[in-house]
């Protein structure tokens, strides 16, 4: 188990893994299977992108929580195998990506219970929660679930700024997007694969999206996608099929 808790004064860069008394102040940058993660206070502003390895196996994942009141300001690539992130609370024009990288296999992760919160800016911004494989390197297996996003670019802006709340990329499958709020994003509630290659099984339920820029829900190159049971409202273009 680590525990992390940089606003703690007696915190530290030296021990391994922290406990209450004497916490550590980063993030681990690889975690073992069946690895507890605790994150408590903040702001973690150390730098702009933090990189979590997953070591997890199917009985032994790796679990990366949040503490009442934590406060992250930079973003998260999100890799490896079996990683379950819980309860983040993620601001100033940050988000949260999942994808391979430095060519590792990258299969099996959850972000439930997170709220990312732009500042509305048309110059900045990001993604809210995305999810991609590469070539070789199928991402199977996603959920997104009871997540809070909103103000990732400008959604009152006369120009594009692409900032969505939730988007898949190419290589990847068995995606779940289920009951998350987004709003006053500068792009869609959800994008499911531009430009997409080996995008397939995706399944958007329960969601509620208002007040985008663009779509509710847009449909680019992704295969046997399911809708159902969501809210949008006070959006002009509801949906976007491929044309």
């Amino acid at each position: 188990m680590y525990y992390i808790d940089a606003s703690d004064a007696s915190c530290s860069t030296k021990v391994t893994y922290g406990s209450e008394s004497e916490p550590r102040c980063r993030f681990p940058s690889s975690m073992a299977a069946g690895s507890y993660v605790e994150i408590h206070g903040g702001p973690y502003e150390y730098t702009s992108t933090i990189y979590l390895k997953s070591e997890g196996t199917e009985s032994e994942p790796v679990w990366v929580v949040g503490a009442e009141g934590n406060s992250i300001k930079m973003s998260l690539v999100l890799y490896g195998t079996y990683l379950y992130v819980d309860n983040l609370n993620i601001s100033g024009d940050k988000g949260i990506s999942a994808r391979p990288y430095r060519d590792l296999q990258t299969d099996h992760i959850m972000v439930r219970n997170t709220i990312i919160t732009g500042t509305g800016s048309l110059a900045n911004g990001t993604t809210g929660i995305a999810a991609k494989g590469s070539s070789g390197l199928q991402f199977e297996g996603f959920i997104a679930y009871n997540n809070t996003i909103s103000y990732m670019g400008d959604s009152e802006s006369e120009t594009e700024n692409d900032r969505h709340a939730l988007q898949t990329g190419s290589y990847i499958n068995n995606v779940w997007h289920l009951y998350n709020t987004t709003h006053h994003n500068g792009g869609d509630g959800v994008q499911y694969s531009h430009g997409g290659v080996d995008a397939h099984h995706f399944y958007y339920g329960g969601n509620t999206s208002y007040s985008e820029r663009e779509n509710c829900v847009d449909i680019k190159q992704a295969d046997d996608v399911i809708i159902s049971s969501n809210t949008c409202y006070d959006i002009e273009n509801i949906f976007i099929f491929p044309r």
